[in-house]
């Protein structure tokens, strides 16, 4: 699936960019190109048309075209609604209260988990990555990136004073006893 971006924080010429996106691999929960089309035709029925956002505030003062739907005002979501609707989502798919969602994430912790697996996956160049997340630099998309413990060990082991075991040599990196041990005190 292609979208297009109107704009976006670092295309200051506002050229736009399109952003490819591709479905889920077979067996996946969940596809982004199969939600993103359910949302497109939930918002065709409901009458948005193809030049109004995709994503729209409600708007809590017209009323809505069908019983029990919210009103949209034809603008563009603002982060606020998109908070509070999120986490309103996720806490009704996972059981938990919406308020200590609200409290241990924000709508960045997406970012950074999606910045994070791709980092992990390791299969993709630096400016590709950045310029799919709409980042300016390397810096500016490092600070999204979460390191797991391997790869926080793995910088350790490659300094000069590492005394890397056999064992560890062996597992291809996996965690010896001993920085089990060791580890097992900072967590």
């Amino acid at each position: 699936m292609c979208l297009f971006l109107e704009q976006r924080k670092t295309d200051k010429c506002r050229f736009g960019q399109v952003i490819e996106v591709v479905r889920a691999a077979p067996g996946q929960e969940l596809c982004p190109v199969e939600l993103l089309q359910q949302w497109v035709d939930i918002q065709i029925s409901r009458g948005v048309l193809p030049h109004e956002p995709l994503f729209q505030q409600i708007d809590g003062r017209r009323f809505a075209r069908r019983p029990g739907e919210d009103c949209l005002s034809g603008g563009p979501l603002d982060y606020q609604q998109l908070r509070r609707y999120l986490f309103r989502m996720l806490a009704e798919a996972s059981g938990l209260d919406a308020d200590e969602l609200r409290q241990l994430y924000g709508t960045q912790s997406l970012r950074s988990g999606g910045a994070t697996a791709v980092a992990e996956a390791d299969q993709v160049f630096d400016h590709e990555f950045n310029q799919f997340g709409g980042w300016s630099s390397s810096s500016a998309c490092a600070t999204y990136k979460a390191s797991s413990l391997d790869r926080r060990l793995a910088v350790s082991r490659s300094m000069p004073h590492a005394q890397i075991s056999d064992a560890a040599s062996a597992t291809g990196g996996e965690l010896t006893e001993q920085e089990k041990e060791d580890v097992a005190c900072l967590e």
